[in-house]
């Protein structure tokens, strides 16, 4: 259950993503990076409407955006990920760290935050103050608290995932590196799917990488 205000601002949040997520289809002939691919500067899908020639779909839609990536090579864009990628793997056990210990941190705050309430309900049952100023910070205090247990239970399922890498190749042992080049390009789609939410490129093919909390 999440409050009526929160569920509004997230509907109106997938009504503005709709547009850019339908952008990018495995049919425009990205291979692993379909769907993920943006423009730098306006967000929208960067497409293969003519192979080799990459271009920015707010460009070729007179959306407004002005950049083009002419002479900018999928593969280009490819090795750039694939860097990025494995630099991710290599850190993927830190980065399990430290999600446990937000994950930990999130949780004491939520213990807090349920006696703080618990102590307002009682204040509100003896009337030494006002009804409406108690309502306000029990609403404050509850939203809070809400919203932590909504990042406490995502914080959980994403480490439900967290060796991904030994659900890909079984053979794999928690010690050895987990090679992002090596892998067909369905594979790496997969790898892809689990752990990015959209990659930035600019006209010279740099990547910045958004990934999933």
């Amino acid at each position: 259950f999440i409050d009526s205000r929160t569920f509004v601002t997230v509907q109106k949040r997938l009504e503005q993503n709709q547009a850019f997520a339908s952008d990018n289809q495995p049919k425009h002939k990205l291979q692993e990076l379909s769907g993920l691919v943006k423009c730098s500067v306006c967000g929208r899908a960067i497409k293969m409407y003519k192979s080799p020639t990459l271009s920015c779909s707010g460009r070729a839609q007179k959306l407004g955006c002005n950049v083009s990536y002419a002479g900018l090579r999928l593969e280009t864009i490819q090795q750039n990920v694939a860097d990025e990628i494995q630099k991710y793997l290599d850190d993927f056990d830190a980065q399990q760290k430290r999600k446990k210990r937000k994950i930990d941190n999130d949780k004491k705050k939520l213990k807090q935050l349920e006696t703080e309430l618990a102590n307002l309900v009682e204040v509100a049952k003896h009337g030494t103050i006002a009804g409406d100023i108690l309502a306000k910070d029990i609403e404050k205090t509850q939203q809070k608290i809400n919203e932590l247990q909504v990042n406490i239970q995502l914080g959980v399922n994403a480490s439900d995932l967290v060796d991904f890498r030994v659900g890909i190749n079984p053979n794999l042992s928690h010690s050895q590196r987990f090679e992002y080049a090596r892998l067909d390009t369905e594979t790496k789609q997969s790898v892809l799917k689990v752990l990015v939410d959209k990659i930035l490129v600019d006209t010279d093919g740099n990547v910045t990488i958004n990934f999933k909390e």
